[in-house]
């Protein structure tokens, strides 16, 4: 059923379902690497710490050009930003799947990072635009639950194709950008209102984001927002290979596994909306953060592939739960400069991302492999510090 509110302009803007796909690209695109990391090693004959690079390579560019990403799409244009945004990320993954050696894979992830960074927070800052804010709660739950899916289809999608060929992959991934780049082309010439441009100069593009990372109340969210993806997903890369050293478990069996993670995710994400409408925004990340800590301290005690999938699965609806939550928390404390504060504060969010394997990695090969959980574990304990530094500001204010 579309969503959708009346604009200011007064003709309706309608968000059908497929629009929220566009959240499903980045986790999908970003984690089939995930499950084809043991078969990449031998195909492409390297060692699992090179290879974690790939996993790096995608997450640092995104970060920085999501810095600055909404706030070029809020001043010159959100069609186009969308539109090459998922062209180019695209054209990446088909780079990606060509690869003849590790360094190739490595450039196509960079050019995946930079040019996904132009397609979440665009579509982030649209939605809290057109969705009414009683409504904005349920809105975020959805996207989060197909963003979460995204989690689902690339287990699914690498871990069937790899027994074919793991190229085939990528191809899937990059036929699926292309597509929908055509789509919101067309959807933003439909609802020209939603391309809204804030008529400000170029050198906007760089004061704006500055003006924003100097204000106080944007560093507890984004502390939240790094910190959040390693507490809930900073292990997520290692499962595969957890699987595969601690019980054997081959690739298309892991990639079945790990697909529980978005499945949770999807059931439990419009729920998770409807929460976060009734309890607010602060209570769900508190419950966010608790469930997360229970679950990597189950991941890390695990005593069969089944129990690991069955918290593995949790876990994912988690993760719909919290970043729902932190969705809405971080697009309602910035009204005026939505596209801006939601490309920071995704920036930061793969941040962290991009900081959990270069730390997690030599914990998981020098402590041993159940290591990363507890200290993931441990870590999650901490966000509840500027959680409660951004509640204060709140009451405050």
């Amino acid at each position: 059923m579309p969503m959708g509110m009346h604009s200011r302009a007064g003709s309706e803007v309608k968000v059908p379902l497929i629009f929220y796909t566009g959240a499903a690209l980045g986790p999908m695109g970003g984690n089939v690497l995930v499950v084809l990391l043991p078969l990449l090693q031998r195909e492409l004959q390297t060692d699992l710490g090179r290879l974690s690079l790939a996993v790096t390579a995608y997450m640092v560019p995104f970060a920085l050009f999501q810095v600055f990403s909404g706030a070029i799409a809020d001043a010159f244009s959100r069609r186009w930003a969308a539109f090459w945004g998922f062209a180019g990320f695209g054209l990446a993954a088909l780079l990606c799947g060509l690869a003849p050696n590790v360094e190739v894979l490595i450039l196509g992830r960079i050019l995946q990072g930079i040019t996904n960074a132009f397609t979440t927070p665009v579509l982030l800052a649209v939605l809290a635009d057109v969705i009414p804010p009683v409504r904005l709660g349920r809105s975020m739950g959805i996207f989060g639950a197909i963003n979460t899916g995204g989690n689902l289809a690339a287990p699914v999608v690498a871990g069937s194709l790899a027994v074919i060929n793991w190229r085939l992959a990528y191809l899937v991934v990059a036929l699926a950008s292309l597509g929908l780049a055509g789509y919101y082309l067309r959807w933003f010439g439909r609802y020209r209102q939603a391309d809204r441009r804030s008529g400000r100069s170029g050198r906007a593009v760089w004061w704006v984001p500055l003006r924003l990372l100097a204000t106080p109340r944007m560093w507890p969210i984004a502390v939240l927002s790094a910190g959040g993806y390693i507490a809930l997903a900073g292990t997520y890369y290692l499962w595969a290979v957890y699987l595969a050293d601690r019980w054997q478990v081959p690739v298309d069996r892991s990639g079945l596994l790990l697909s529980l993670y978005g499945l949770t995710g999807i059931l439990v994400g419009p729920l998770a909306g409807l929460a976060i409408d009734r309890f607010g925004r602060p209570v769900m990340v508190v419950v966010g953060i608790a469930l997360a800590v229970s679950c990597h301290l189950a991941l890390g005690v695990a005593p069969d592939p089944a129990t690991f999938g069955i918290f593995g699965a949790v876990l994912g609806g988690v993760y719909a739960l919290f970043w729902a939550s932190l969705n809405t928390l971080a697009l309602e404390a910035f009204p005026k400069e939505r596209g801006a504060a939601a490309s920071i504060y995704n920036g930061f969010k793969f941040v962290g991302s991009a900081v959990a394997p270069l730390v997690l990695t030599p914990i998981y090969t020098g402590v041993g492999p159940t290591a990363p959980f507890l200290a993931v574990a441990l870590f999650g304990l901490g966000l509840f510090i500027p959680l409660t530094f951004y509640i204060r500001l709140g009451d405050r204010g």
